[in-house]
């Protein structure tokens, strides 16, 4: 069913006219990446819809495939209109986030888990995000990102799913900004004790083509 789920968003992204916005963030860690591939559809609302499929792998050996929709409450200003702004500008969205995982056991590199055999993990969450611009010579903001998965929508073993980010960006020009901040991501499955993905500061870029 979740990889249906996954499937869908990433078919609605993809069939997406190339007149939206369509862009690429890069976020990473001392040891883990994590790619992913932007839409912005106008057609949702009076914001629009932040669609997006991404990519997580680090070097102990978990991946991760994620796929975004969340719809937003304004769509952000750009250009012109941003600098006619004289407050900050806030944006916040709500949507769902599916996440399929693959764990690495317990090794030297992960002495704090129990599972002694890959292990998946798959969940449908909940959340949304908050922006706030401040209307700045080169515009800075701060993100939060909060998404969780209740037993409900959580599939295979999976308990639940739990991400959180937050993150300081710097605008370099009107298409791509850049960003530091801090990525947790944790799940828990049956019989198990809760397992920590990440739990790093990160520094990433976002590029809008």
């Amino acid at each position: 069913m979740l990889r249906k789920i996954i499937l869908s968003i990433s078919l609605f992204a993809l069939m997406q006219s190339p007149s939206y916005a369509v862009g690429v963030d890069i976020a990473l860690s001392n040891d883990s990446a994590y790619f992913k591939l932007l839409f912005n559809s106008g057609s949702f609302g009076v914001g629009g819809a932040d669609v997006g499929i991404g990519y997580y792998y680090d070097e102990d050996g978990d991946k991760m495939a994620t796929a975004t929709a969340l719809i937003l409450s304004e769509a952000e200003p750009v250009g012109s209109n941003r600098n006619k702004r004289a407050n900050n500008f806030m944006q916040y969205g709500i949507g769902v986030k599916a996440y399929m995982a693959s764990l690495a056991p317990n090794d030297e590199t992960h002495d704090d888990r129990d599972i002694i055999d890959d292990e998946s993990a798959s969940a449908l969450a909940v959340g949304g995000k908050f922006r706030l611009i401040f209307p700045t010579s080169k515009p800075l903001a701060i993100a939060f990102d909060l998404f969780a998965s209740p037993k409900i929508t959580s599939f295979d073993d999976t308990i639940y799913f739990f991400e959180l980010g937050a993150r300081l960006e710097l605008e370099i020009r009107p298409d791509a900004r850049a960003y530091v901040g801090y990525r947790y991501i944790q799940t828990k499955l049956e019989d198990y004790d809760p397992i920590t993905i990440d739990n790093s500061p990160i520094v990433g870029m976002r590029l809008i083509f």
